[in-house]
């Protein structure tokens, strides 16, 4: 599918990058890219205003991850409906950024736009 944002679709997205990559995704913030990995865990922030696809099931949160803001998500963006990708090895697609988790921690994120930023891998 063709990539939601217009402002992106100029550059094919660079990957697949495993999600302990970090370094390399971090210098990648801005850029499409594309993470694959076997997803551990679907969850919601403490504030509930973020859906995050996890490929690490406990901190120190320091792998690559997928989010979406529940504002902007679509019905079939849940923890529920994306529970059967859990164990199973997928790639997500989107727009890097960096996600400041406190003073001394950070994580690159990987911006979700539905469902079809989503895929199972091979």
């Amino acid at each position: 599918p063709p990539p939601a944002n217009p402002a992106t679709a100029e550059a094919p997205p660079q990957g697949p990058f495993l999600p302990g990559d970090s370094g390399v995704l971090t210098s990648l913030a801005g850029s499409v890219v594309i993470v694959e990995g076997v997803l551990e865990q679907v969850r919601y922030s403490k504030t509930g205003k973020t859906l995050y696809l996890e490929f690490e099931s406990s901190p120190p949160w320091s792998y690559a991850c997928g989010y979406i803001r529940k504002a902007d998500a679509p019905p079939d963006m849940t923890p529920e409906q994306l529970a059967p990708l859990i164990g199973k090895r997928i790639r997500i697609q989107g727009l890097a950024s960096i996600e400041t988790l406190d003073k001394k921690q950070k994580r690159p994120q990987v911006l979700l736009t539905g469902r079809n930023s989503i895929e199972s891998a091979k």
